[in-house]
């Protein structure tokens, strides 16, 4: 007669080595935390409730490790985790999820753009009806021109950037557009558009 395994403790499976999914759920975390980076308005963690999962795996991680270590039981089912936090914090900090959001919806806004009334003819009505509600990844609350002729691309809801928009700026933010914009901060973005932010 042979001896059965023993079976792992509830104790053994919530502090031993993470498994697969364990990993997976830290990859829907991820996942969401560079979907929260992406954001024109900075990383955004309040719109993304997924994006908790991946801080949750993070601490459950390391009291996993604690655990693992104090009864000397590591494996290198604890390098995934850590790895992909360096990876991920690497893309945050050199802005590759807002770059790469915004590349793939730049030639949509340009076409959006040339496709509006000019400032002497504006016509919020028309201006309403040649913006889509969606152009690449971002959701459009509409489209308006402030004081200075500027058009302002509005983003809507939490996971797009809030109160944010995207502006064209041929010359950047002059004297006359920030006049037309008290209080509003730009930032860069690529070529002539910035975020506005109010």
């Amino acid at each position: 007669m042979e001896d059965e395994a023993p079976q792992p403790s509830l104790a053994d499976r919530l502090f031993g080595a993470p498994g697969w999914a364990f990993h997976v759920a830290c990859g829907v975390g991820a996942l969401s935390f560079l979907w929260a980076a992406s954001s024109p308005a900075g990383l955004d963690l309040t719109g993304n409730p997924f994006t908790w999962l991946g801080i949750a795996c993070v601490l459950s991680w390391v009291i996993r490790f604690v655990a693992a270590a104090s009864r000397r039981t590591l494996t290198s089912a604890f390098l995934a985790l850590p790895l992909m936090a360096g990876v991920l914090a690497a893309g945050v900090y050199l802005e590759v999820p807002q770059e790469t959001r915004w590349l793939q919806a730049e030639g949509g806004f340009e076409s959006a753009l040339r496709a509006l009334p000019t400032a002497q003819d504006w016509e919020q009505g028309a201006a309403d009806e040649i913006v889509p509600g969606r152009i690449g990844s971002y959701r459009l609350h509409g489209v308006t021109r402030d004081a200075a002729g500027a058009a302002q691309f509005h983003l809507g809801g939490t996971l797009d950037g809030g109160n944010a928009a995207f502006t064209y700026l041929v010359d950047g933010p002059t004297a006359e557009v920030r006049d037309a914009n008290p209080g509003a901060n730009f930032e860069h973005l690529h070529g002539n558009w910035y975020v506005l932010n109010p």
